[in-house]
């Protein structure tokens, strides 16, 4: 069997998934050999972002369960560097989670007003369900 580069470089028709290992588009395709559009129509570039956008939000999840169950003001006994709080890491990270997002309004993977307008929107519709976010 023929490898898809090879199937290209002779002329002849090009299967979508190589005939060898049959588990989608071929390991040897290089430059020269079309690029299939992935089924969600993201290029490689976007759906990048959107990995590191999720994995920059869990972080922030991890960073506030660490001070849900320790504090703000909490460190791991471990941690060398006495100065750095589960703050301190909340801020970090809330940081890379807004500057990923930063590049994705850079290259036009979101609309910035539109954002801008959901978060002005957000904290209005759940007020009146919370519980202690009074006048403090």
């Amino acid at each position: 069997m023929q490898c898809r580069l090879d199937l290209l470089k002779s002329g002849g028709p090009v299967p979508k998934s190589c005939p060898r290992c049959r588990l989608g588009p071929c390991q040897k395709a290089g430059p020269g050999m079309p690029a299939e559009k992935p089924f969600n129509g993201l290029t490689p570039a976007e759906a990048e972002r959107l990995d590191m956008l999720a994995e920059e939000a869990a972080e922030v999840i991890l960073a506030v369960s660490k001070i849900k169950r320790h504090g703000y003001n909490s460190t791991h006994p471990n941690n060398a560097n006495r100065h750095r709080h589960n703050r301190t890491d909340l801020e970090k990270e809330i940081g890379d989670f807004i500057g990923i997002m930063r590049t994705m309004f850079q290259r036009g993977d979101v609309d910035f007003s539109n954002i801008d307008r959901a978060a002005s929107v957000k904290w209005r519709n759940a007020l009146p369900y919370t519980h202690h976010q009074g006048n403090d």
